[in-house]
């Protein structure tokens, strides 16, 4: 711990461990700085003066994150925790594709095709299987809570039977807008021990058979595990930056603390190098972190002025503009007959 402060102080307080040269008033700091404002105010900018840029914006929607919020609802109503199945997840998002692909938003395809022919293709065999969509949502807790304030989705999340979750998500055109499909797919393994008999047939031989699928199963499981696409394992890094993004696109009160606290930061060190040992630093130095903090709060008035002026003529833009809302449809789910 006493390493950690030291460290920190070097980067803050001009001391002789640092030569009088705070570490964030060096180069390669002040350079990253400088591209966190402008990337803050290029994401304003383009979000408050194009209204459509916000929806370009990589989506913020995380396989993760739904499948935490689902198992965090269906602990609510006193259901078990869904584990994510591999299989699922290649399902879900072979649909996403192909809705994000094909512009289209349906449990049944254009072609024909149902819901539950994804699962087949994926080698899932499943007694009970269930299936939400959504469409034009941009933020994971958005989807889950739309979905739980539909009674038929509502079922498929909280349904007792369900025991494995898969989440697919792709990028598409839908209505001529770039959106984001969401699929989210519930099953249950098709159990031996459940298989009597199928129109007269022995048991054995059914059970046989569902042992020979499941073994199957067990046989592509590693390779299907490479063949989902790398869009279905979240990236902690990627989805942080994207919520970032976000967070300031057409928010002046975000936007103006994230250069806020640039500024902050820099203005301190800045501050603290006039005040000591001033005689033994570089200008370069502290005429570089001048000029950081200078462009950040420049930004940071500039921004107010723009969200000022023309208020009125902005807001009915935006309203003329806006996104249409999210779609989620209905929520399906289908139980394979058995024969007792």
């Amino acid at each position: 711990m006493g390493r950690f402060f030291r460290n920190l102080l070097h980067h803050i307080v001009p001391t002789r461990g640092n030569a009088y040269r705070p570490r964030l008033l060096t180069g390669p700091w002040l350079l990253f700085f400088l591209t966190i404002v402008l990337t803050v105010e290029g994401v304003f900018l383009a979000s408050t003066q194009v209204p459509l840029a916000g929806r370009l914006l990589p989506a913020a929607v995380v396989e993760s994150e739904v499948v935490v919020l689902t198992n965090s609802q269906r602990a609510q109503y006193g259901a078990e925790t869904l584990t994510e199945d591999i299989l699922l997840t290649l399902a879900a998002q072979s649909k996403a594709e192909d809705m994000a692909s094909r512009g289209y938003f349906s449990h049944v395809s254009p072609d024909g095709t149902e819901p539950w022919a994804w699962l087949k293709q994926a080698g899932y065999v499943y007694q009970y299987a269930g299936e939400n969509l959504a469409v034009r949502f941009d933020d994971s807790s958005a989807v889950v809570g739309a979905w739980m304030a539909s009674p038929s989705h509502r079922e498929n999340i909280v349904k007792p039977e369900y025991t494995h979750i898969g989440i697919g998500i792709a990028q598409g055109l839908y209505d001529g807008s770039p959106v984001t499909f969401v699929v989210q797919y519930f099953g249950t393994p098709l159990a031996r021990a459940e298989v009597t008999t199928q129109a007269g047939a022995p048991a054995r031989q059914i059970v046989a058979e569902v042992e020979s699928g499941a073994g199957a199963i067990e046989d592509v499981a590693g390779a299907v595990a490479s063949a989902v696409p790398s869009a279905a394992v979240p990236n902690v890094t990627q989805t942080t930056v994207q919520q970032f993004l976000r967070a300031v696109a057409g928010n002046p009160t975000s936007t103006a603390l994230a250069l806020g606290a640039v500024a902050a930061i820099v203005a301190l060190v800045v501050v603290l190098g006039f005040g000591m040992h001033i005689q033994v630093q570089p200008v370069e130095m502290l005429f570089g972190g001048s000029l950081v903090v200078a462009i950040a709060l420049f930004f940071v008035m500039f921004n107010g002025q723009i969200v000022g002026v023309s208020n009125f003529a902005q807001e009915a833009a935006l309203g003329s503009l806006a996104e249409p809302r999210g779609i989620i449809g209905e929520g399906i789910s289908t139980k394979m007959p058995i024969v007792q």
